[in-house]
């Protein structure tokens, strides 16, 4: 039984590697649109917006309500993001990045139903 439990415990932390950086790709490509609107204030941060951007979305997605819960969760997969900061990042605690998360949740959940849609038709 631990095999088949190590197994299963495998398979999902490559399913859920697979999905972050599937929102990794996304986010980033939507950023690389938008990005140069948005200057941020003060010093550059240790990791990029777009890997700030998909740690809260995927957070989100992981019902990780609270950024310090969030924060202890990526560091333990540290493999996905290698930079996370020992408290959260100031950006996801006020409203500088929020719209574009906001925007950046819109834009995920389009492409989810197109992409499902997608599915549909061809099964059809």
């Amino acid at each position: 039984m631990v095999a088949n439990d190590t197994v299963v415990a495998a398979a999902s932390q490559t399913a859920f590697s697979d999905f972050c950086l599937g929102m990794y790709v996304l986010v980033d490509e939507l950023w690389d649109r938008v990005g140069a609107w948005y200057r941020r204030p003060g010093p550059a941060p240790a990791c990029s917006d777009s890997e700030l951007l998909t740690m809260v979305l995927v957070g989100e997605c992981r019902g990780w309500d609270l950024e310090t819960e969030a924060v202890a969760c990526w560091r333990e997969r540290r493999d996905l993001f290698p930079v996370v900061d020992r408290r959260p990042p100031p950006e996801l605690a006020n409203y500088y990045l929020r719209p574009y998360v906001v925007a950046l949740r819109e834009a995920v959940r389009r492409d989810a139903v197109r992409e499902k849609a997608s599915e549909t038709h061809a099964a059809s």
